[in-house]
Order: structure tokens, then C-alpha cells, then sequence
């Protein structure tokens, strides 16, 4: 986010914070961390219009412009971030103290847990991330599974299965972790040679990379004029693998769908050009299976925070 202007904070700088709840210091911090209102509101399961409320409530008590708002971008004040930053010690502090009330500091949660997860979310989001999860949770045993197949959580004694798809799966208790944005792209050699489609319509005229994992295998969801529909494609190659789906369209053999997640790097890199940008993919949803949402272990609850924290944070970037 773009950094404005410096501005000077006094030392009563906290103490205007009287008629502020500890609730708007965390949605305050869910807005900095995902860089939007609206990612920070599905984030904490709340309006965005309360978000809003609150961060309006802090700026008023702080006499002092935390963020800045567009109908096209946020970006973060030299004041918001001296804020976020103090906030980030306090709500820390007070975690820790919640936590030593309660006999149940983080590094005292202890026991197994198994997981399972996808493939690119493992790589992409979680992989980067994983250390510090078990840095900060010596006391847990973690199993990890990486896997896009279905499993039976009963049976495989699996406390979590992470899934992404446009509708959670109605067999088990579902917890919303967040959203994935998904992107066209195509190489710059690819577009050279074939052209780029200027309508998702087109892209039935080119080679696409079908990944035989997701219900999309003949047709590619896509938002047009407001409506989620889908377009019919072809192509010549087809796999389970969206890491060797990846390396064919970095290959320049045909145009692919991805996560986000998974080509950020790519297309920021200009090994990967994202196409038909002006076409809203429909998201989908990131979401957690359990086998009892109601009897959730302190080191399930752990990890649920911590993948919470981490989709966040790889969608901020």
C-alpha cells in the first residue's frame, strides 16, 4: 500500500482511544492487513459497512486520518501505520494475557492434529508460512497432508480438510477461511505466435490447459455484465497438476486458469501475462471441513487462526 505524507503523532496519541472498543482495533488491523474493506469484512464475517463505522469511529477518536480511501484503491497514512504498529503490540500483549489467565498460551497447546490441504494453496500460501507455525506451537504434532482428493474425516481420523470450491461441501461442518481469486494467463510467447482472445468467448478459438481437478473441465467460469456464466473451451492437454499445468502455459503451449496465488510471482515477473483482465473471474471460496464445527481442539482452533492469517496476509501482498 502507498505510504503518505509523515505526520507527527504526540504522546497522547493512545489516550484519545477512550470510546473505542478493543473490536475496532482488530478491524482496524483486518483492513491494513488485506488492503480492503471488503476482503477485511468477509475476513471477519461482518458488513463492510461496519467496518467502516469502526475505522471512522478510530480516526474520529484520534483526531487524525488513518487510511485513505478511493473508489479504486486504500492506501495507509504514516499515522495508520505508526497506529497499526502500536496496535499490533497491544492486541499482542493482551492475547497473552488472555492466554496466561486461561492457562492456554499458544506455546502450551499440545496434541495431534492431522490436515489436510490442496496442492497450490499448500505451495503458494500456506508452505511460506508453515515454520512459523510450529515454531510458535511446539507443543503440536502436526500431520500434514497435501491432496485435492475428497476424504472421509471419520474414517481417516482427519481433524481439518482444507478445500477451495465455489460451494462448501454440505457432508461435513464448514468453516469460511476466505476467498481466491482466480486469473486467465498466457505467455508472452504464446501471445506472440497465437494472439490474445479479447472476449472470453474467444476462448474457444485457442489451446487451454485443462486441469482435470475442478468441475470446470469443458467450460471456465467467468463474470460478464454482472452474470457468473461460463464459456466453452478446448484443448489439447489435460492433467491433475496445476504445477505442470503452470509450466506448460510458462512453456508457451496454451492459455490457463489459475489461482492468483499460484502465478502472482509469474506476473509480476512478466513470465506470465494476465489476459481478459477486464472480465471479473467469480471468486471462490477457501474453506474448512471438520468433522465436529462444535468440539473443536485448542490445536485445531490454532491452525484455523493461523490459515485464517495467512490467506489474509498472501492477498494484502
Amino acid at each position: 500500500m502507498l505510504v503518505q505524507k509523515r505526520q507527527s503523532v504526540t504522546p497522547n496519541y493512545l489516550r484519545r482511544l477512550e470510546a473505542a472498543d478493543i473490536g475496532s482495533l482488530r478491524i482496524f488491523c483486518a483492513v491494513v492487513e488485506t488492503s480492503s474493506f471488503s476482503a477485511a469484512a468477509r475476513l471477519l464475517n461482518l458488513a463492510p459497512s461496519t467496518i467502516s463505522k469502526h475505522v471512522d469511529a478510530l480516526e474520529h477518536a484520534l483526531e487524525r486520518p488513518l487510511i485513505q480511501r478511493t473508489t479504486r484503491q486504500l492506501s495507509i497514512t504514516e499515522a495508520g501505520r505508526v497506529f497499526f504498529d502500536q496496535c499490533q503490540v497491544a492486541l499482542s500483549a493482551l492475547s497473552a494475557a488472555v492466554d496466561y489467565k486461561n492457562g492456554e498460551a499458544s506455546h502450551n497447546v499440545t496434541g495431534k492434529l492431522r490436515v489436510t490441504a490442496p496442492p497450490a494453496l499448500s505451495q503458494t500460501i500456506l508452505a511460506p508460512r508453515l515454520s512459523e507455525f510450529v515454531r510458535l506451537n511446539p507443543g503440536i504434532t502436526l500431520d500434514y497432508c497435501v491432496t485435492a482428493a475428497s476424504a472421509d474425516l471419520i474414517a481417516e481420523q482427519i481433524d481439518i480438510a482444507i478445500r477451495i470450491d465455489d460451494q462448501p461441501c454440505t457432508k461435513y461442518p464448514s468453516i469460511y477461511l476466505g476467498e481466491e481469486r482466480r486469473v486467465f494467463c498466457a505467455s508472452p510467447s504464446f501471445i506472440d505466435q497465437n494472439g490474445c482472445p479479447d472476449a472470453p468467448e474467444d476462448l474457444k478459438g485457442f489451446n487451454c490447459l485443462v486441469n482435470v481437478y475442478t468441475a470446470h473441465q469443458h467450460a471456465w467460469p467467468v463474470r460478464i455484465q454482472g452474470r457468473d456464466t461460463a464459456v466453452d473451451i478446448n484443448g489439447t492437454f489435460a492433467c491433475n497438476s496445476g504445477d505442470i499445468l503452470r509450466r506448460l502455459c510458462l512453456d508457451g503451449v496454451g492459455i490457463g486458469l489459475f489461482s492468483l496465488s499460484h502465478v502472482r510471482q509469474d506476473i509480476l515477473r512478466g513470465h506470465l501475462v494476465e489476459i481478459l483482465s477486464d472480465y471479473q473471474m467469480p471468486t471462490r471460496s477457501i474453506f474448512a471441513l471438520v468433522p465436529h464445527k462444535k468440539y473443536l481442539s485448542e490445536c485445531a482452533k490454532a491452525f484455523l487462526d493461523f490459515v485464517q492469517r495467512a490467506i489474509a496476509l498472501s492477498s494484502a501482498s
